[in-house]
């Protein structure tokens, strides 16, 4: 993580090796879209909001900036997830943020850092790029918790 002073007008290093933390109890999401959510992403938040008598066991918070880039900061800063999913919506199904440009590069830090990021249904690296501005849905954070929205991607697949 660098820090930019403006004494000396230099980006200076002020924590090597960032780590995300495997556990959380934060996630982020725009609650406003939660009618165009999909069955998977529901019931993760639905379990998130019951807090310690949910299947979760634990209280969550919702953090919401809605800036990727400053909600993965708050993930390395303190864990949880980031999620911008497909929307059943009017091209609300390929996601919103942009594959190479967007997504990618903040995928690059956030699984160099230890954390997990997928589209819900499939690593981005197992995603082929067919256009300079594709869209892909988003989650990425810490292990447990992508891992815990992957398996309720994956229950309803089968």
């Amino acid at each position: 993580m660098f820090a930019h002073d403006p004494e000396v007008d230099e980006f200076l290093v002020v924590q090597e090796n960032m780590r995300i933390s495997e556990s959380a109890n934060e996630f982020a999401v725009n609650m406003a879209h939660q009618r165009f959510w999909d069955a998977a992403l529901t019931k993760y938040i639905q379990q998130c909001v019951q807090g310690e008598s949910g299947p979760r066991a634990k209280r969550y918070n919702m953090r919401w900036a809605g800036s990727m880039v400053a909600d993965v900061h708050r993930i390395f800063m303190h864990g949880g997830i980031f999620i911008y999913p497909a929307l059943s919506t009017p091209g609300g199904a390929a996601g919103k943020l942009r594959y190479l440009y967007e997504a990618n590069p903040i995928e690059l830090l956030v699984t160099t850092a230890g954390g997990l990021a997928t589209t819900g249904l499939k690593p981005f690296r197992q995603v082929p790029i067919k256009s300079l501005h594709q869209r892909i849905p988003v989650v990425m954070g810490s292990r447990e918790e992508v891992d815990c929205l992957v398996k309720l991607y994956q229950q309803t697949l089968t």
